[in-house]
């Protein structure tokens, strides 16, 4: 049997114990070093020799009994190769509070395992990014690197002298929950308190705007004594229609060493995404006067509410009283269009990179710090790891390089966000998800190849579904795309009226720099047109065509010199636009005269 075998076997009792445990019954862990923090997916390249990946990992142990503990006496596993614990003693280390030189951990404190190579330059990139707290314990391994290199997939357990199991992260052998798991880029997984077990219950993604906290309590932990934890917060069904019912239940969950009695829980509806309950905005408010045992016991508050109106509802739960008890979680009632949309994509460039957009059709603004895109197959990335914060009725680029897109498209008038890692856009057509920081996905689109290379696809209507295929076609832009700013084949809604028009009307182009060109612009019925725009004499002979065959959305414009189409001045006279336009969905044809004069020098 070999070494991995033997260690899933030591598993098997432990993952036992953990699908009998029953909610309301669960004990604090006995006292003891504890896998408390993980970091696997570090900032930066994670392949490749001396990139951030092979340097930046970390495993964060915490003392949570009442002595002393020697960690050189104990080893640590990826369940690929099992590592000596051995004192840090490099003294090229910057961060000048932390501990090192030395292996016992006092009662109460941290250790942050740090890969041998955390103080190598490599590529450059990431260089020493922890700042750790004051008697953080800094150790290492006796090998190149953590394991066999971490992987979001690896489960972790930390042995004692006798190779028992004294902590894990991951349910090693249990293969059918959903932990070890990948939280993104920089960021880590942390217990959400040291004295609960390993449990796919008890691990979340770092809520930390620097994407962890070694050496640190961590973000999800609470000293409260009484909390609501997020994992325990449910809504069911998670998607429903107008008029359906939900149900909505949420754990209390005791932190103390005595009975708790009786809580106030406020459910509500927060509907300005603000995290504060106004008046309108409660669902219902329910007291409980059940006690609840201590050590991580918990009391399931249950309340059936029937929505009032269609629409993604950011439902809310808190404690009475206690702003900072509180969770959300997300609803989707209708099949509606969401508040953040998918706008335009470049997915053939010739130049600039691949880029997406993003638009917040909310009437609040939206924090985007953990939401993630999806493409296809491939893994999810994480579209910002710092809180990022799109206003309302504004634009947000993902780009897969933003050096090469400002090159090309200069510097946009919006936020640009290029995330730690990409994932490629298909050119024959791919899907695209945009979740937030809980997976609640908000957009979802197929899009399909038709767009020649360097040219975008760009949203016709805003409020109209995504995967309608009419509401989307190729960007009528002269530069091929309109990132950060409205399409140019974008519509507000459907109209019948066609407008085409010329100002200044008349003009004079006869060199005295006064209103030398004029503006011939048009409105169109059809979201996507071919257009010709001529100019005619009053005897019906044509001086100029000033687009021909032209694809257009909605609106357009021509400036005109008063030159026809050899260059040569016209003179002095009443000329007519002839505008001519069909759409690309029906074969529908309008056509549109105007008169244009040529004013002489007064």
């Amino acid at each position: 049997m070999n070494e991995k075998s033997r260690l899933l076997k030591r598993y098997i009792f432990i993952v036992s114990m953990a699908v009998l445990m029953i909610e309301g019954a669960l004990q604090a862990s006995a006292a003891g070093l504890v896998i408390n923090e993980v970091m696997s997916n570090v900032r930066g390249s994670d392949s490749g020799l001396g990139t951030p990946g092979d340097r930046n990992e970390f495993i964060e142990i915490f003392n949570a009994s009442d002595d002393t503990i020697d960690l050189s006496l104990y080893r640590v596993s990826d369940m690929d190769a099992v590592d000596d614990i051995i004192a840090w003693t490099d003294t090229l280390l910057l961060d000048p509070d932390a501990v090192y030189g030395a292996t016992h951990l006092p009662p109460g404190e941290y250790s942050v395992i740090l890969d041998p190579e955390y103080i190598e330059i490599g590529d450059g990139n990431y260089l020493q990014p922890y700042d750790f707290p004051p008697k953080t314990l800094i150790v290492t391994v006796g090998n190149t690197t953590i394991g066999d290199g971490l992987s979001t997939k690896d489960p972790i357990i930390l042995l004692d002298a006798s190779e028992d199991t004294v902590s894990s992260y991951g349910t090693p052998g249990n293969t059918v929950d959903n932990i070890p798991y990948d939280p993104g880029d920089g960021i880590s997984v942390e217990r959400i308190s040291p004295f609960y077990p390993d449990n796919e219950l008890y691990w979340v993604s770092s809520q930390e705007s620097s994407g962890s906290t070694p050496g640190a309590a961590n973000s999800c932990y609470s000293q409260a004594e009484l909390i609501l934890p997020s994992y325990g917060f449910n809504i069911e069904p998670e998607k429903i229609v107008s008029g359906e019912t939900v149900t909505l239940s949420v754990l209390v969950q005791n932190q103390t060493e005595d009975t708790v009695k009786g809580v106030s829980i406020d459910f509500f509806v927060d509907t300005d995404w603000d995290s504060i309950l106004s008046s309108n905005e409660e669902i219902a408010t329910l007291y409980k006067d059940d006690p609840i045992p201590p050590y991580g016991c918990t009391l399931r508050v249950e309340v059936e509410w029937k929505p009032a109106s269609i629409g993604n509802k950011r439902v809310g739960v808190k404690l009475s009283g206690d702003e900072k008890a509180e969770t959300f979680k997300m609803l989707k009632v209708g099949d509606i269009v969401g508040e953040i949309i998918i706008t335009e994509i470049m997915y053939a460039p010739l130049r600039g990179g691949e880029w997406l957009e993003l638009y917040n059709r909310a009437p609040f603004p939206i924090d985007l710090f953990g939401w993630k895109m999806k493409v296809g197959v491939q893994d999810a990335i994480t579209i910002s790891v710092k809180h990022t914060v799109l206003p309302q009725n504004e634009y947000l680029v993902i780009v897969e390089d933003k050096t090469l897109f400002q090159t090309k498209w200069g510097n946009v008038p919006s936020t640009i966000v290029e995330p730690e890692k990409w994932t490629s856009l298909g050119n024959s057509g791919d899907t695209i998800l945009i979740e937030d920081n809980s997976f609640f996905i908000f957009e979802e689109i197929f899009y399909r190849d038709g767009s020649e290379q360097g040219v975008s696809i760009e949203r016709i209507n805003i409020d109209i579904k995504s995967n309608l295929n009419w509401n989307w076609g190729n960007s009528c832009d002269y530069s091929g795309a309109t990132p950060g700013r409205k399409n140019s084949i974008y519509a507000s809604s459907s109209h019948s009226k066609t407008v085409l028009s010329v100002n200044p009307n008349p003009f004079s182009p006869d060199g005295d720099g006064y209103q030398e060109r004029t503006v011939i612009s048009y409105e169109l019925p059809f979201n996507k047109a071919k257009v010709n725009l001529s100019l005619y004499t009053r005897t019906g002979i044509r001086k100029h065509n000033f687009l021909k065959q032209k694809d257009s959305g909605r609106n357009g414009e021509f400036i005109w010199d008063g030159r026809d189409s050899g260059g040569k001045k016209m003179p002095v006279g009443l000329y007519i636009v002839y505008l001519e336009a069909v759409d690309k969905e029906t074969n529908k044809k309008i056509i549109q005269k105007t008169a244009v004069v040529i004013a002489g020098r007064r």
